[in-house]
């Protein structure tokens, strides 16, 4: 029977069977091969992806520091940005403070010699106001009473207003005088105090002069002491001519430096004009402070030489006295 299965044409035969047989077991071995592989320890797709889920929020926080570190770069780019905007309208407004600096200057010259060019014109006009004063008629009743409606003129000082009154010359303070009297002739206590301290120092040498003259006058006698006597009063006239002289010298020479600083004055005004910067506001200045000393030095030599006529004016009482 056995020979018969196997020699048998319809059925698979023997081989087809054992074949069969060996298909079967190679399934089943790889059945148990998977059910045993499922059993073992190792990484399950689920377990992956959570793995994947955490590196993918690792990867987004990343991301997020990322943005934000280009978010702060990008704010250091424009504070870097603003610190140079900065920096350029720093150096704009140190451009522009030198600039005022210099605008400045120039006004304070202008102002300065505005400031030189009134104390001269002042200068001026007490000289030639209280000169063409001589001789006028003023009334100073408002403060002196009636009896000085109609006051003469004879001379005015930085102290005083010298008028003729009837009963004789006089000599009025001019803290005295109405106020209206006081503007036009420009008194002031600068001008006093300053004129006070040069009649100190020139009453001193007076009173030496004086002095030594009335103790020489002791000791000569008859016409020793009126030769003496003369000839002071030839030496004072002499004096009193070279001081005068030596004024209107020191006069002129303030003139011509004044005039200096008006050419100075002009030559800026120009550079200006022009955009130019130039020293010529300061040598105005110069200028015009030469031009004072020179005009303080006429006035003391003209009161020096006021000084001088008094000397004459004593000499002559002495001698007038000796005369007798």
């Amino acid at each position: 029977m056995l020979d018969d299965f196997h020699e048998s044409t319809r059925g698979v035969g023997l081989v087809g069977l054992l074949l069969g047989l060996l298909v079967l077991a190679g399934f089943c071995g790889l059945g148990m091969a998977v059910i045993s592989g499922m059993g073992k320890e190792g990484p399950t797709i689920e377990s992956r992806i959570v793995d994947q889920e955490r590196v993918l929020e690792q990867v987004t926080g990343d991301l997020k520091t990322k943005k934000a570190q280009l978010v702060e770069f990008k704010g250091f780019q424009e504070t870097a940005k603003l610190v140079e905007s900065g920096q350029n309208e720093l150096a704009t407004e140190t451009e522009l403070i030198e600039t005022r600096k210099g605008e400045l200057a120039e006004v304070t010259d202008e102002i300065e010699a505005g400031q030189l060019g009134f104390e001269e014109y002042r200068d001026k006009y007490r000289v030639n106001e209280r000169a063409l004063a001589v001789g006028e008629t003023l009334d100073l009743s408002e403060t002196k009473g009636e009896n000085y409606k109609k006051c003469k003129v004879r001379g005015i000082s930085p102290l005083h207003l010298r008028v003729m009154q009837s009963a004789g010359p006089v000599g009025i303070p001019y803290e005295e005088l109405p106020l209206a009297i006081q503007k036009r002739f420009q008194f002031g206590e600068e001008e006093a105090e300053a004129y006070r301290n040069k009649l100190d120092a020139m009453n001193v040498n007076r009173d030496k002069r004086i002095a030594a003259m009335r103790k020489k006058q002791s000791v000569l006698k008859g016409e020793a002491a009126r030769v003496a006597l003369v000839a002071a009063i030839q030496k004072a006239r002499v004096d009193i001519v070279k001081k005068t002289d030596l004024a209107d010298k020191l006069d002129a020479d303030s003139k011509d430096w004044t005039r200096k600083a008006l050419a100075l004055d002009g030559k800026a005004a120009s550079a200006r004009a022009a955009g130019r910067i130039t020293s010529s506001p300061g040598h105005a200045r110069l200028a015009r402070a030469r031009a004072n000393q020179f005009s303080n030095a006429a006035n003391d030599a003209r009161a020096a030489a006021t000084q001088l006529m008094k000397d004459e004016t004593e000499y002559e009482r002495l001698l007038a006295a000796l005369e007798k």
